[in-house]
């Protein structure tokens, strides 16, 4: 199970808005975590996914602060499980809660890179020694047309 950190910047706020704690609590939950990465994997802003959850933690706290506390707990969760961010202040429209969030896309990983890498070393070791001087020439000539 992952286990997040979160800044002191976060904490110091959750300690200063009623229910707070209970707000980080809820932010560091599975379900809260998938409905982040269903909403970014729509391509609609992360907190589009949990207003619903984070509405029924609101009664009897400032609204706004506790928006703000969600927000940056979203970021910090969304950086630290592989995404990054893509745009602010996308519009939100329907939700009760969050009128605007931020986007995110997937962070480029290296196992992207060395599967492609791999696929590239099995298609070369599959080419006899006719092919690949054919690949060559093709690769050359390639080079040729670019300069």
């Amino acid at each position: 199970m992952l286990k997040l950190v979160f800044s002191p910047r976060v904490q110091r706020l959750a300690a200063t808005i009623a229910n707070g704690q209970s707000l980080i609590e809820l932010a560091s939950t599975p379900n809260f975590i998938a409905a982040l990465h269903q909403a970014t994997d729509e391509g609609r802003p992360a907190v589009a996914g949990v207003g619903a959850m984070v509405q029924a933690h609101l009664q009897g706290t400032d609204g706004r602060s506790a928006r703000s506390l969600i927000g940056m707990a979203v970021r910090q969760i969304m950086e630290q499980t592989g995404f990054e961010l893509e745009k602010e202040g996308v519009k939100l429209r329907g939700d009760e809660v969050f009128s605007a969030g931020s986007r995110y896309r997937r962070k480029p990983t290296m196992l992207a890179q060395s599967v492609s890498e791999s696929l590239l070393t099995r298609i070369l070791a599959g080419l006899n020694d006719s092919e690949l001087k054919q690949l060559i020439a093709m690769s050359k000539a390639q080079l040729q047309l670019r300069v």
